[in-house]
């Protein structure tokens, strides 16, 4: 009888939390569906069959698309259209499309529905493993540390913004983030679980081939990590057979471990290496400027020039992405705007400007977490292996802060690093070795900044939709839009 009734009182013991994450799926479905509640809209953006014709196409071992699918975002390579976009939200559509062929280029919201799901419950996972390793933090404590971060990454971060329009420029950065989220998960319990478990090593596995397949950026600290379990493994094996000493890490209880892990990060990479190859004519080659339709040949010459990587943009990407400005407050509603890019001098970058807003001033409470975590890390016994993982995810920023375009849906790639040192904080926080006023202090400061990320993220996406996208659910805008004129009139 207590077998039977052991999960639905654990079901019970959770119901507040499971409740709280369906709201915030309830909320992001209505930003999503644009307040219909209708999944089967098409995309706000054209292109909207490019991934189904991805999908359909690469399963019969051809990796051009239609020239009228694809349109400006085309590469053209000799006379034949390819995207540049990762394949695997293509893979997704081919179910759907074969058990409904009805809903042929309709499939972006579900999408990004589905990917927006697997983020936040990556993240409840995480947080979950992490605030469980903290013995120190109170019941109370722990519930309200995996509210308050819940609410931090749903409503008051960069992720908002991405959900809230379900082009194909954020699609693949969805998934993206979604295959990260899982991978740090495992990350996480691969370095901290000592039972070396075979789940934790296919889980990280797979969540690492879906980051690689949607976003190569995303998959960087990852693939450095794989690398190093199998270099520490394949070392420890040569060892043990010379007879020396061996290292204290062990990742893989059998062999066969270690070949059900590596196996499908190999056949991923072999799979992408011939979509590259025949793409662009080189397994190595992700992407070739030089065949890009957008470009015109003036913009082509210029980007020759300042190059599409460039290290003399670290100090202004830095800037643009953690830097503060003024300018971002306005004294008609919604208040907040999501201004252009600001500091983008023309001889780093094209004349072309989206938008951005200083990760800073959009979600301090993740700056903050993340820093904290970093002291709480680097004040940890034996942390030569976290720590080296600290400079494979800056691998991942600096692609980022090199690269000559900026714009806030390039923020999601910066945010692994910073969970991933959330989550130390939240492993390595010890409230009683802190003082009674650092403590309130600590929580006053902690709720202010996650209120102010949900309110900045919030107003600011509804001010870029009314204003800049105006999604083609004419409604959904104008609502918004009808809104905050009464607001205005309200407060004049």
């Amino acid at each position: 009888m207590k077998r039977i009734l052991w999960p639905i009182n654990r079901m019970i013991k959770y119901v507040g939390l499971i409740f709280f994450f369906i709201s915030i799926m309830s909320v992001h479905s209505l930003f999503i569906t644009e307040g219909t509640g209708s999944l089967m809209l098409p995309q706000s953006v054209g292109l909207t069959q490019v991934y189904d014709y991805l999908g359909s196409n690469l399963l019969k071992g051809d990796v051009t698309l239609p020239a009228n699918v694809i349109n400006g975002e085309a590469f053209l390579v000799n006379g034949k259209s390819v995207a540049y976009f990762g394949p695997f939200p293509g893979f997704f559509r081919v179910p759907l499309n074969i058990a409904f062929p009805q809903g042929w280029g309709k499939w972006s919201r579900i999408s990004c529905f589905f990917a927006d799901f697997f983020i936040l419950l990556g993240f409840c996972f995480f947080l979950y493993f992490c605030l469980k390793k903290n013995i120190h933090l109170t019941l109370k404590a722990k519930n309200f540390l995996f509210c308050a971060s819940l609410l931090g990454l749903a409503l008051g971060s960069p992720l908002f913004f991405l959900i809230s329009n379900s082009s194909i420029y954020h699609e693949g950065i969805l998934w993206g983030f979604a295959g990260s989220m899982w991978s740090l998960y495992f990350l996480f319990r691969i370095l901290m679980d000592c039972k070396r478990s075979l789940g934790n090593l296919m889980g990280f596995s797979f969540a690492l081939c879906v980051t690689f397949l949607s976003r190569v950026s995303f998959s960087f600290p990852y693939i450095f990590f794989a690398g190093i379990l199998v270099a520490i493994t394949v070392g420890r094996r040569t060892m043990i057979a010379q007879g020396q000493s061996v290292f204290k890490w062990d990742f893989f209880k059998k062999k066969s471990h270690f070949v059900l892990f590596v196996s499908p990060i190999l056949l991923v990479f072999l799979f992408h290496g011939w979509y590259n190859y025949a793409r662009f004519g080189s397994i190595f080659k992700f992407v070739d400027f030089s065949t890009y339709t957008w470009l015109d040949p003036v913009s082509y010459v210029k980007l020759q020039e300042i190059g599409a990587l460039n290290f003399g943009r670290i100090f202004v990407s830095v800037q643009n992405y953690f830097g503060t400005f003024t300018g971002y407050f306005s004294s008609e509603a919604p208040f907040v705007n999501m201004p252009p890019v600001r500091v983008q001098p023309l001889n780093l970058y094209l004349s072309y400007r989206e938008w951005l807003m200083s990760l800073t001033f959009a979600s301090p409470w993740l700056i903050i977490g993340g820093l904290a975590g970093l002291f709480c890390l680097f004040k940890k016994k034996e942390n030569h292996l976290e720590a080296l993982i600290v400079a494979f995810f800056l691998f991942e920023w600096l692609v980022i802060l090199c690269y000559w375009f900026v714009s806030h849906r390039f923020v999601a790639d910066l945010m692994p690093l910073l969970i991933y040192l959330y989550g130390f904080l939240l492993i390595l926080i010890r409230p009683r070795s802190m003082k009674n006023r650092t403590k309130r202090i600590a929580v006053v400061v902690f709720i202010f900044s996650i209120v102010w990320a949900v309110g900045v993220n919030v107003l600011s996406t509804i001010s870029w939709l009314i204003n800049v996208i105006r999604p083609p659910t004419r409604a959904w805008w104008e609502y918004w839009d009808f809104l905050m004129q009464q607001v205005n009139i309200f407060l004049r």
